[in-house]
C-alpha cells in the first residue's frame, strides 16, 4: 500500500509537469511510467489516462505553436508589403472632356455662335512616398486666355505638414474652388473673373470634418512677366465652416481675402463675356488699369437640404492706382443661384474642402436637376466705365451617371450700363449645350 500511495503521488508530479510540457514516447517520464505500470504500482485505466492526457497536450502545443508561427509569418509579410507600398511611387490617371454648342441671340452687337471643345484635360496624380504627393494636369484645349500652354496643374505635397508648392489655384471663393465639373452652370457667373485663378506658389492647408482654412504666397503665373521687369506676387486665404453638416441638410459659410502687388507692369484688365464661351465678344470691360495693387474680398454661403440647395456670393475688389490724380477704384459682384433635383439626389459637399464634389445618382435612370441663376457685375467706377451687367441664367442637368453629364443653360444679359469696349445696351441672349465625361 505505502508503494502504492508513493505511486500516485509520483503520477501526480507527472501530471504537473506535463501540464507545462507534454509527454513525449520514448521520453524517460514515459519509461517510468511503464516500469509503475508493470510493476502494478499504477493500474492500467491510469496509465492509458495518463498517456492520452499527455498526447492531446503535446498536439495542443503543437497547434498552438504552427498558428504562432503561421501569424508571425503573416506579420512580418504584411510588415514588408507596407514598407514596400509606402516607399513605392504610386500613379492615377484620368481626365474630362467637354462639347459645348450655342447659339446667340444678338441685340446690338454682333455675336459668334458654333461649337467648341471647352475643355480637354489629361492628369496624372499619386504619391511619391508616404509623405509626398504629386499632380500635374495638362489643357489639350486652346488655353491662349489663360497663357500657360496648355499646363494646369504642377505641383507636390508634403503631407506631414501639409504644404503644397508648385502651379495650383489659389485658394478664394466657393465657385472658383468647385471644380467647372460639378459646378451648376456650364459658365461660373460673371464675378469670378476677381478671383486670380492658377499661379506659382506655396500653400499651407488645415482641415477639419466641417472646416478647412488655406493660405498661401503666389507670384504670377508660370512664366515671368519680361526679361527686364519683376513680376507681381500676392497673399491669398480662404477659410470655411459648416455648422451644419448632416447627411441631408449642410449649411456652409466662407470667407476669402487677398491682396496682390502688380509688379513692374502694373497693369490690370477686367472683362467677360455674357456667361457663355460660345461668344468670344464681351459685354463687359475696363480696358487696361494701370495700378500698383489691389485688395481682393469674396462672403460666401450655401444650404443644401435634401433636393435643394442655394449658394450666394459677394465680390468686393479695390485697385490702388499708380497716378497720383487719379482716384482709387471699387469693383464689385454678386451671384445668387438655387436648384432642386426632381429625383432622390442632392448636391454633394464636403464640409472639410469647403466645396461641391461629384453628383452620384441614386437612381437607374440618372439625378435630374433643375437650377437658376441671377448675378451681377459692376465694373463701373470714377472715370472707368467698364460696364455693369445683370444676368439670369437657368439651368437643366442631367447626371446620367458619376462620369457624364449633359445640361443645357439659358442665359439673358437683363442690363448693361456702359462698357467701354463694348456696344452700351447690348442685351444678348444664349442657349448653350454641354455634354461632359470625366473620368
Amino acid at each position: 500500500m505505502k508503494y502504492r500511495n508513493l505511486g500516485k503521488n509520483l503520477l501526480a508530479g507527472l501530471a504537473i509537469s506535463a501540464s507545462g510540457s507534454a509527454i513525449a514516447a520514448g521520453s524517460a517520464v514515459d519509461e517510468l511510467l511503464k516500469a509503475l505500470y508493470q510493476n502494478g504500482t499504477i493500474d492500467k485505466a491510469t496509465y492509458e489516462l495518463v498517456q492520452k492526457a499527455a498526447k492531446a497536450e503535446d498536439e495542443q502545443n503543437r497547434t498552438q505553436i504552427r498558428e504562432i508561427s503561421v501569424a508571425e509569418s503573416h506579420k512580418a509579410a504584411g510588415d514588408a508589403l507596407a514598407k514596400s507600398k509606402a516607399g513605392k511611387p504610386t500613379v492615377t490617371m484620368g481626365g474630362k472632356i467637354q462639347l459645348d454648342a450655342g447659339a446667340v441671340n444678338e441685340d446690338i452687337a454682333a455675336h459668334n455662335s458654333g461649337t467648341e471643345i471647352r475643355r480637354a484635360r489629361f492628369f496624372a496624380k499619386g504619391t511619391l512616398d508616404k509623405d509626398w504627393g504629386y499632380k500635374l494636369q495638362y489643357e489639350f484645349a486652346s488655353t491662349k486666355e489663360a497663357n500657360i500652354d496648355g499646363i494646369l496643374d504642377a505641383y507636390i505635397d508634403y503631407k506631414p505638414l501639409n504644404i503644397r508648392i508648385g502651379h495650383f489655384e489659389e485658394p478664394f471663393s466657393l465657385q472658383n474652388m468647385t471644380s467647372d465639373k460639378y459646378v451648376t452652370f456650364t459658365e461660373r457667373a460673371m464675378s469670378n473673373i476677381f478671383t486670380e485663378g492658377r499661379n506659382i506658389g506655396i500653400q499651407h492647408i488645415r482641415t477639419g470634418d466641417n472646416w478647412m482654412i488655406a493660405g498661401g504666397i503666389f507670384g504670377d503665373g508660370r512664366s515671368s512677366s519680361s526679361e527686364t521687369t519683376d513680376e507681381g506676387w500676392g497673399v491669398s486665404a480662404r477659410g470655411t465652416i459648416a455648422p451644419v453638416n448632416t447627411e441631408n441638410q449642410k449649411l456652409h459659410l466662407g470667407l476669402s481675402l487677398a491682396q496682390r502687388y502688380t509688379g513692374d507692369d502694373g497693369e490690370l484688365n477686367y472683362s467677360d463675356r455674357p456667361e457663355t464661351h460660345i461668344t468670344s465678344k464681351k459685354i463687359v470691360s475696363t480696358g487696361n488699369i494701370k495700378a500698383h495693387g489691389l485688395t481682393r474680398g469674396a462672403l460666401e454661403a450655401a444650404f443644401v437640404s435634401g433636393p435643394w440647395h442655394t449658394a450666394a456670393e459677394y465680390y468686393h475688389t479695390d485697385i490702388d492706382r499708380n497716378d497720383a490724380g487719379l482716384s482709387d477704384l471699387t469693383f464689385t459682384g454678386y451671384y445668387v443661384e438655387t436648384g432642386l433635383f426632381l429625383t432622390n439626389d442632392q448636391m454633394n459637399y464636403s464640409g472639410k474642402g469647403g466645396k461641391f464634389g461629384k453628383i452620384s445618382p441614386n437612381g437607374d435612370n440618372g439625378a435630374w436637376q433643375i437650377a437658376a441663376r441671377l448675378s451681377n457685375i459692376d465694373l463701373n467706377d470714377a472715370d472707368i466705365t467698364g460696364g455693369e451687367a445683370d444676368s439670369l441664367t437657368l439651368g437643366l442637368n442631367w447626371f446620367a451617371t458619376p462620369s457624364i453629364r449633359f445640361s443645357a443653360n439659358y442665359v439673358n444679359i437683363l442690363d448693361v450700363d456702359g462698357g467701354i469696349t463694348t456696344t452700351p445696351g447690348d442685351n444678348p441672349e444664349a442657349f448653350t449645350l454641354r455634354s461632359q465625361v470625366a473620368f
